[in-house]
């Protein structure tokens, strides 16, 4: 009688652990990813992927924000990478993503700032065929991101192990001798690397259309693994700001003394 007792018990047990593993949600067409991996020791089977959410919150942004409903990524980086994961110079974090499908679909990339407060080179455009291939790669890791369990700190993020197979971020990533998500893309590396510590790099994020290659601004992760996205002003904005500046102080120059 207390067998029968307890197995209804069990069951209920093992149906409550059952529930408790959510399921992200399927990424929509413009989504952007963060990527974070190690080449080496705690940690390496493993990358991390991020769900960042819609790439108008980055691409339509008015000023700088950080991003504060993706849950405890730091928590989640701690777990796979250690204690220390913020300053291990071997942590890597890409950002990448695209909208639309096909020659016309929109791809977005991002490239380590040459300094926090110098810009990178910006990728090169990519004709039809370069954004078709580089899309099919991206579709691979990002498919294979569907219907996997959320981490236990984000219900945007999961962890993937790194095989050799398409759908793995550190194989489009790491792979030597390969560009980053396939050849067609002509990107060298989309990652920033943590050789002083992963909080002193940033990562301009560059929108490649099918007529443009622009900037709206660049990434950084602080060690509690937030991370911010700063607004960088177009070249045109630049322009104007500068004219305004001129004029201010042109008017300053002008203005007439008051005799005492």
């Amino acid at each position: 009688m207390k067998i029968k007792r307890l197995v209804p018990f069990a069951l209920l047990a093992l149906a409550g652990s059952q529930v408790s593993a959510a399921v992200v949600s399927n990424y929509q067409s413009g989504d952007i990813f963060l990527g974070v991996r190690v080449s080496g020791g705690t940690g390496q089977a493993s990358s991390y992927l991020v769900d960042l959410g819609a790439d108008t919150k980055f691409t339509n942004a008015t000023g700088t924000f950080t991003l504060t409903s993706l849950g405890n990524l730091g928590a989640d980086l701690q777990s796979l990478y250690g204690a220390n994961w913020s300053s291990r110079a071997d942590l890597s974090i890409g950002i990448f993503g695209a909208l639309g499908s096909g020659p016309a679909a929109t791809l977005y990339a991002s490239r380590q700032r040459l300094s926090l407060e110098v810009a990178s080179e910006p990728w090169p455009l990519l004709n039809s065929s370069g954004r078709s291939g580089t899309l099919s790669q991206i579709n691979s890791v990002r498919n294979a991101y569907n219907g996997k369990n959320s981490t236990s700190n984000s219900p945007f993020a999961i962890t993937q192990s790194n095989d050799s197979s398409s759908a793995s971020y550190n194989f489009q990533v790491a792979t030597p001798g390969v560009l980053d998500f396939g050849g067609s893309s002509q990107w060298d590396s989309i990652e920033a690397i943590g050789t002083s510590g992963i909080t002193n790099t940033a990562l301009d994020f560059y929108k490649i259309s099918p007529s443009a290659v622009t900037s709206p601004g660049y990434f950084t992760i602080n060690d509690s693994g937030a991370l911010t996205f700063t607004v960088v002003p177009e070249p045109a904005s630049l322009l104007l700001l500068a004219f305004a500046g001129a004029l201010v102080g042109s008017i300053r120059l002008r203005r007439p003394t008051t005799a005492a």
